[in-house]
């Protein structure tokens, strides 16, 4: 992507210089507070809209390429529907 091909050329690309994914050498040098450190998140752990996301096995999930109720039936399919508690503030679960 442009920001990870920039190399540090570009001065503030995003507001970082610089990008280092999990360990792998940076993109450029950089100090480290002009370096974005990150790592991707595993697909299987964290699934985006999957329609056959196994609920046993995911951490998170989140209902994507949906709008309005197709976004409720993902939710309610991986039975996530109804699981925020208002009052206390966290999942019943």
């Amino acid at each position: 992507n442009d920001f990870r091909n920039s190399h540090g050329r570009k001065q503030s690309t995003y507001g970082f210089k610089c990008a280092s994914m999990c360990g792998q050498t940076p993109t450029c040098e950089a100090a480290a507070e002009e370096t974005l450190a990150y790592c991707n998140m595993d697909p299987i752990m964290h699934p985006t809209g999957w329609e056959d996301a196994n609920p046993d096995e995911f951490i998170t999930y989140h209902a994507n390429y949906a709008a309005n109720q197709e976004k409720k039936n993902k939710l309610k399919k991986m039975t996530l529907w109804g699981v925020w508690n208002k009052q206390s503030g966290k999942c019943k679960v």
